[in-house]
């Protein structure tokens, strides 16, 4: 029974000396010690996690560092919920054995920007975002008529239609569509019509039995991963070609990667995406 309890406490032993290790300041390169300037900081570390692959260039990683700190600081200033992130437990999962090389990746591009925010006019920015556009981003004025985003303006993004996924091409049955028009929107789901786009080629409206519906909401229906898209008749079936992923507005993930391979900085990446903003540390 002793040899038992003497083991057992080995074990506690070491795995409180692992413990440890994780929670002591990580350190880079010989005599240099990482640490975050306060709980905040830290904190992006966790939301990044959640939304960017640590795979990506160094000044991608400082680009979303900014964004999600500027995100944070928004909510907290609206009194609204912060963005989603990872526990510590789900990140060790997520990048298993890459742990502590992903973990300074993202440490040291948190660190390298710490503080910055991105402001409009002196206000903190709505900083969206997503992953890949199809060519060129959206204007939030011309597509939903709001002024108050004068930083969301459509540029081109053309590195994007170089991704892999950035077209994709979907068969749905037409007694299936009409089905879930029915159920839906209390329409037959026969005729569509009259398909508007904006100026970056997304979906505004189109008409639907003779009803108005949005770009977004028909993306919704049918589960679309853009809705830059496109729907052919092709006999029992619609044939619907998407470009893109995501909602379009603000900085392209993949176009942006694609700046930072090519030498772009982080400032120069998310000036080009957001319109007449300014970056500075508090």
């Amino acid at each position: 029974m002793r040899r038992w309890k003497v083991i057992g406490m080995a074990a506690l032993l070491c795995l409180g000396l692992s413990l440890l290790v994780t929670l002591l300041p990580r350190e880079s390169g010989v005599g240099e010690t990482l640490r975050f300037a306060d709980a905040e900081e830290e904190k992006l570390l966790y939301m990044m996690a959640a939304e960017i692959s640590p795979e990506y260039e160094k000044e991608t990683l400082k680009m979303q560092a900014v964004i999600d700190r500027t995100r944070c600081r928004k909510a907290q200033e609206d009194q609204t919920k912060e963005p989603a992130q990872l526990t510590p437990r789900e990140l060790a999962q997520r990048w298993g054995e890459n742990y502590s090389a992903y973990y300074e990746k993202f440490q040291k591009a948190i660190i390298a920007t710490s503080g910055e925010v991105i402001t409009c006019g002196g206000d903190y920015i709505y900083p969206e975002y997503h992953y890949l556009s199809d060519g060129r981003t959206r204007s939030m004025e011309e597509v939903y008529g709001r002024s108050d985003f004068p930083y969301l303006q459509s540029v081109e993004s053309s590195q994007d239609m170089e991704e892999s996924d950035y077209l994709s091409v979907f068969f749905v049955k037409k007694k299936d569509f009409q089905e879930t028009c029915q159920q839906t929107w209390n329409l037959p789901g026969e005729t569509i019509e009259n398909v508007t786009l904006d100026s970056a080629g997304y979906v505004s409206e189109l008409t639907l039995d003779g009803r108005v519906i949005s770009g977004e909401e028909m993306q919704r229906l049918l589960d679309l991963p853009s809705c830059s898209f496109s729907i052919k008749d092709a006999g029992d079936e619609y044939r619907i070609v998407t470009k893109g992923i995501g909602h379009g507005f603000g900085v392209s993930i993949y176009g942006a990667n694609e700046m930072a391979k090519m030498g772009a900085t982080y400032t120069s990446i998310l000036q080009y995406y957001y319109t007449g903003i300014e970056i500075s540390a508090e």
